[in-house]
């Protein structure tokens, strides 16, 4: 049986990550095929990534945030594909979200 095709009683743990990026992958390639024009305001990427304003630019200026379009000096945007894409390859955390 194939690893992924598992009756749920017998998940392999050690898969969740590659399904997780599969599917991010498949999501965010959905996105950008339909609507490849749908750019995110700074303001309104931070908010989707729930942190706070100038998050998106000190992540920016570090080289460590997700891709972004800069169209001129200081105005930047982002695509939601590139978002999605970018969070697929963030560590998940186990701890307790407050």
């Amino acid at each position: 049986m194939s690893r992924l095709m598992m009756p749920p009683d017998e998940v392999d743990e050690s898969v969740l990550p590659e399904v997780r990026e599969r599917i991010v992958a498949l999501i965010a390639g959905e996105l950008d095929r339909w609507v490849p024009a749908l750019l995110l305001t700074e303001a309104d990427a931070a908010q989707v990534l729930r942190i706070p304003n100038g998050g998106l630019g000190r992540l920016r200026k570090r080289g460590q945030g997700p891709p972004f379009v800069r169209f001129s000096k200081g105005q930047v945007a982002y695509r939601l594909g590139d978002l999605m894409a970018w969070i697929a390859t963030l560590p998940a955390s186990a701890e307790k979200a407050n």
